[in-house]
């Protein structure tokens, strides 16, 4: 009886890897488990005023609490392809503890990752000590930069991504809506306010992708969004240069490693170049920059 018992566990054991491995996407991020801040509360700051300028740069991880008021997308540097600058705003399709909104379901379709912005003050600005009601002729814009895939999987043609305003009486309406493609660069958009509606003191915008929602998969990224008055469809350059990836370290074969350990071979262990990609976000004039580099200890102090 034994030997049928050890015959039935080769058939089941050599079944179970009869079909060879099975590859599957990221269906979580555990950064945003470690970062997740479970005793920290989040509030919605005085109303914004013009410009509001923000191009993930100030914070990780989460979006900065100072413009925005959700924290479903993942601020990072490393899932787009060439973005305009060093950090993005990636929908990934998973909540703010970095878990799938739905199990694994090829037929689950639907609203999946936000990003809204706190209330900003579109019914007056100040100049001097008077205040001046906006009106649509102030041509209000607001403009982003957005990509599909970047390195996750390409998009299917009923993936999207649309952007929401929100008017003086509470209502989204949907001012713009784009599909899902394989890998593209990244492309600017420009929305113009051309509703009375909108010009309130508590106007929102709102970016959701609706896709499936069952793990980090198909990917939106957005970067550099600004809002401003006397601004126009042309509008489109932004003096500066920024770095759009994560540079190489100074390090040949560790991201860090004790400074004892270092001294014994620094040839060895030291890098013979540093890669830094920079982005000229302004096509139209040619920029010199110098690069250097300094390593501080711990104190500070130059080593």
């Amino acid at each position: 009886m034994k030997y049928l018992y050890s015959i039935l566990f080769l058939i089941v054991f050599s079944n179970a890897f009869a079909q060879g491995p099975i590859l599957t996407g990221l269906n979580n991020n555990p950064i945003l488990k470690k970062h997740h801040p479970i005793n920290k509360k989040r509030s919605i700051n005085d109303t914004i005023t013009l410009p509001f300028i923000d191009d993930f740069t100030s914070t990780e991880v989460f979006p900065n609490s100072i413009y925005w008021m959700d924290r479903q997308v993942f601020i990072n540097s490393t899932f787009p392809v060439s973005a305009p600058s060093y950090g993005v705003a990636t929908f990934d399709n998973l909540d703010h503890l970095g878990r799938p909104y739905q199990a694994l379901n090829g037929n689950t379709h639907n609203h999946c990752d936000s990003l809204t912005s706190n209330p900003i003050n579109l019914l007056y600005y100040t100049s001097g000590l008077s205040k001046v009601l906006y009106s649509i002729s102030d041509s209000i814009y607001l403009s982003f930069f957005y990509q599909t895939q970047g390195l996750g999987d390409p998009l299917d043609n009923s993936d999207s991504l649309v952007l929401k305003f929100k008017d003086s009486l509470g209502f989204w309406k949907t001012v713009w809506k784009v599909s899902g493609t394989s890998l593209k660069p990244f492309k600017q958009v420009l929305v113009p306010i051309l509703d009375l509606g909108y010009l309130s003191n508590r106007f929102q915008f709102r970016f959701i992708n609706y896709g499936k929602s069952t793990g980090n998969m198909n990917q939106w990224h957005i970067d550099y969004v600004r809002m401003d008055k006397a601004r126009n469809q042309n509008d489109t350059i932004i003096n500066d240069v920024a770095i759009n990836q994560v540079p190489t370290g100074p390090l040949s074969y560790y991201e860090s490693m004790p400074y004892d350990h270092f001294k014994a071979n620094p040839a060895f262990h030291t890098n013979n170049q540093l890669v830094l990609n920079l982005r000229n976000n302004n096509a139209n004039n040619l920029v010199n920059f110098n690069f250097a580099y300094q390593v501080i200890n711990q104190y500070n102090k130059l080593v």
